[in-house]
């Protein structure tokens, strides 16, 4: 079972949903359990990310789909794993960015890579100061 806690303001954990509540309610006091604690998405940051991606694909003619356009970010973020195949040739495979796959912090690295992916690849220009706005107006997402 997986369920989601919150800190409240004794900085006790309990879980976020009733769900997990009734989980953990039935379960006898002493019980011992493991966790791997990561801190949870911020869903507005990931709806950010691929506003951010809708607004390159817009803006550029060589990919058709988001889905192609992200695996360009991923691999130019280095979020990838390399795989070597049986003739020994090295691939590069993207990895999830799914809410389960990482948490927050590790989120933000990659949100934050992907502006600049945006502007040096896509959307910037020679002008600094003209890329620095971008950037701020990319982040306001």
């Amino acid at each position: 079972m997986q369920i989601i806690l919150t800190k409240d303001h004794n900085g006790m954990l309990k879980p976020a949903f009733e769900a997990g509540a009734e989980w953990l309610h039935k379960k006898k006091p002493g019980d011992m359990f493991k966790a791997n604690m990561k801190s949870s998405r911020n869903p507005d940051h990931h709806r950010k990310a691929f506003a951010l991606l809708k607004t390159v694909m817009e803006n550029q003619e060589r990919y058709t789909n988001i889905e192609d356009l992200l695996v360009e970010f991923k691999l130019k973020a280095g979020h990838y794993r390399e795989h070597i195949t049986t003739k020994g040739v090295m691939m590069y495979i993207p990895k999830s960015i799914a809410f389960d796959e990482m948490g927050q912090e590790e989120f933000e690295v990659i949100y934050n890579k992907f502006i600049d992916i945006a502007i040096k690849h896509f959307v910037g220009g020679p002008n600094e100061e003209h890329n620095e706005d971008l950037r701020r107006e990319l982040a306001a997402f």
